[in-house]
């Protein structure tokens, strides 16, 4: 599965890439308007990983454009605040998108990708 990363945080970033690396196509971003230069290029992206506090682009602003280009786009929002904190634009997308609470382990991480795996097909 080819997954676009992006948080501001390399030790998120390192853990994700420890736990996803072997078995998945990554490319990783601490810079969310790089990253979506990067969808916008490849628009290949199985699932899209985000923080939602960045600096510049956050995480749900982030969300809205990537969907305004590719309305089917699964996401997983890996963040420290609960669900109930998060934008309230993001319940827009609810279909869409999965929360992973920081901190995560890897039975949690490899339940999201499972969910995801189905709604990708």
């Amino acid at each position: 599965m080819n997954i676009l990363i992006i948080d501001d945080d390399n030790n998120n970033l390192e853990i994700l890439r420890y736990y996803l690396s072997e078995k998945h196509n990554l490319k990783l971003f601490k810079k969310p308007y790089l990253a979506f230069e990067t969808f916008k290029k490849y628009l290949n992206f199985s699932l899209v990983i985000t923080d939602v506090v960045m600096p510049i682009l956050s995480g749900d602003k982030l969300i809205e454009k990537i969907i305004e280009i590719t309305p089917n786009q699964q996401f997983v929002i890996c963040s420290g605040k609960s669900e109930d904190e998060m934008p309230s634009c993001i319940l827009n997308y609810e279909s869409s998108i999965q929360y992973l609470t920081k901190p995560f382990n890897q039975k949690d991480l490899d339940r999201v990708l499972a969910t995801t795996m189905k709604r990708v097909g």
